[in-house]
């Protein structure tokens, strides 16, 4: 995304490629959408900056486009399988003792992703392995 100078000094988006944010830092939710077109990991990207403007600078709004990097090591300390066709989401609680939330929500919309922010689920426990 171009920043513009309007908006000068930077402040850091809440937001972004999971490749560019904090995990350890703040919770956060990452989309996973590799195997997805140009078209639909746009519509992700848009998602994210839409749910990002809602909930503030609470939680990190991440996404995984790619097959490699950061993404790939979530999915499997979360127990995800490897990249497939439908998307997919998780909560990463790093700060809570190395909590996180899984869904099986595959389309993403704003409303979808709101939901599984506000209503994540059963909190589950990231192994030290």
């Amino acid at each position: 995304e171009e920043e513009t100078f309007d908006e000068f000094p930077f402040k850091e988006k809440p937001y972004g490629s999971i490749d560019s944010m904090d995990l350890n830092g703040q919770k956060s939710l990452v989309i996973f959408h590799e195997n997805g077109d140009d078209d639909e990991q746009g519509e992700v990207k848009k998602v994210a900056k839409d749910v990002a403007a809602k909930v503030g600078d609470d939680i990190n709004i991440c996404w995984s486009l790619d097959g490699g990097g950061l993404g790939a090591r979530i999915r499997e300390v979360v127990g995800m399988s490897n990249t497939s066709e439908e998307a997919a989401m998780v909560i990463l609680n790093i700060p809570d003792n190395g909590g996180y939330y899984k869904t099986e929500v595959t389309d993403i919309t704003v409303e979808t992703v709101m939901n599984f922010i506000e209503s994540p689920g059963e909190r589950l426990q990231l192994s030290r392995e």
